[in-house]
């Protein structure tokens, strides 16, 4: 079959369009990944400069949480849920490490959340909806807790990171978070049960954190 030389060009033309789309898509997505990874980076730095009882070297910690949130900028395709989900992997690496939960990075995400539905197209009034259902209702599950048994089963380091994530996911978003979270932390206690000396305490933040990443990444699954 002979090709008149119209046709060879139409399809050279074809394939070099889509070549250069498919190069631009690749570099946006690189240089979005960096970019999340470098934010990654400078705020777990900063909080392990910062945080000088967490005991952590800011090297490795703002190298660690730089990889992670270059990788998981991939799932994610807006600068509020890119803060959030940096603030998250860097709050999940130091309550795994040391069971905390830093407030300045809790009562930083409330203030962002509040700030980005202030100034961005989500509702400004489920943004507080989602905060004070979100801080009240693990409040309230830690108020009972202590009452009933005389201890903590909660941080209000915990309590305070889900009003920062309802003020970025909103109310509606918060029982399947809230759910995939104590699922994890149920198979987090299992495994921590097979440890020798183990610790007692549960990491709660992390599986909220890991949660909410969940849902960014897959959207609601149930």
């Amino acid at each position: 079959v002979a090709f008149t030389q119209k046709e060879i060009d139409g399809d050279d033309a074809i394939y070099n369009g889509v070549y250069t789309g498919c190069a631009r898509m690749i570099e946006v997505a690189a240089l979005w990944s960096l970019s999340g990874g470098a934010l990654g980076a400078a705020i777990g730095g900063a909080i392990a400069i910062y945080r000088r009882d967490l005991e952590m070297s800011p090297l490795r910690f703002a190298l660690a949480a730089g990889l992670i949130t270059a990788a998981a900028s991939f799932f994610v395709g807006s600068v509020e849920y890119r803060c959030l989900l940096v603030a998250l992997t860097v709050l999940a690496m130091t309550d795994l490490k040391h069971r905390i939960v830093p407030d300045e990075l809790t009562l930083g995400l409330i203030v962002a959340g509040l700030i980005f539905a202030l100034i961005g197209p989500r509702d400004l009034a489920l943004a507080c909806i989602g905060g004070l259902i979100g801080g009240s209702v693990l409040w309230a599950l830690r108020a009972i807790w202590l009452k009933t048994k005389g201890e903590e089963a909660l941080g209000l380091g915990d309590v305070k990171l889900l009003a920062g994530i309802g003020t970025f996911m909103g109310p509606f978003a918060l029982p399947e978070i809230v759910f995939w979270a104590a699922t994890g932390g149920i198979g987090l206690a299992l495994l921590m049960a097979l440890r020798p000396n183990r610790d007692p305490e549960i990491p709660f933040g992390a599986t909220l954190g890991a949660a909410c990443w969940l849902y960014l990444a897959a959207g609601p699954l149930m």
